[in-house]
């Protein structure tokens, strides 16, 4: 708008003195009808890039349709997500199903397993070791040989719980245990 009122001051300093640009310009309440539409064709002129006000020049034009697409788009589209060549896929291919047991295949005795949502109690290790936190005890479950080992015991207040275990992600010989107390300890399990 600035170089649209400089515009217009300019090019009415050299029609009517300047008088009308300068009231635009500084906000002046005194503007009569020829001054606005000299600043309306001054306005148009400098975005548009032209110095005629004909409706030519539109910004948006709802009469024509939209150019139709290059090359052959929408025969393409036609292809990729036909009908035919999905159902093709679907004879070639075989179903697989698989069995799921209704019976559990082993069951694990968890007496003091704290009931909480947000408490994360178990973690399975990429070694294929299950790690279980019951009340103050962090046990270690084996799941290849079915061997169980106690980690650790936390002594101390009666109230005190284990309320995390988790895993490092690589190598599976670290475990992180976290308390309702706030401390996290760190523990080697090989060791």
């Amino acid at each position: 708008l600035e170089l649209a009122a400089h515009s217009l001051h300019s090019c009415g300093s050299e029609e009517a003195g300047g008088v009308a640009a300068d009231n635009v310009q500084n906000g002046g309440s005194i503007i009569s009808e020829a001054d606005k539409d000299d600043y309306n064709h001054a306005l148009g002129a400098n975005i548009l890039g032209s110095s005629s006000s004909s409706s030519s020049h539109r910004i948006l034009s709802f009469k024509e349709k939209a150019p139709a697409p290059h090359g052959d788009t929408v025969n393409n589209l036609n292809v990729l997500y036909s009908t035919e060549s999905m159902n093709r896929q679907r004879k070639t291919s075989k179903l697989v199903s698989r069995h799921i047991p209704s019976a559990p295949s082993r069951i694990l005795d968890a007496p003091d397993l704290l009931d909480d949502y947000y408490l994360n109690l178990l973690s399975w290790s990429d070694t294929n070791i299950l790690a279980v936190a019951l009340s103050q005890t962090v046990y270690l479950w084996n799941a290849a040989s079915g061997d169980i080992q106690e980690l650790c015991t936390f002594e101390g207040d009666a109230n005190a719980h284990i309320s995390s275990v988790s895993w490092v992600q690589e190598g599976g010989a670290h475990l992180a245990v976290g308390t309702s107390a706030g401390t996290t300890q760190l523990w080697d399990v090989n060791q």
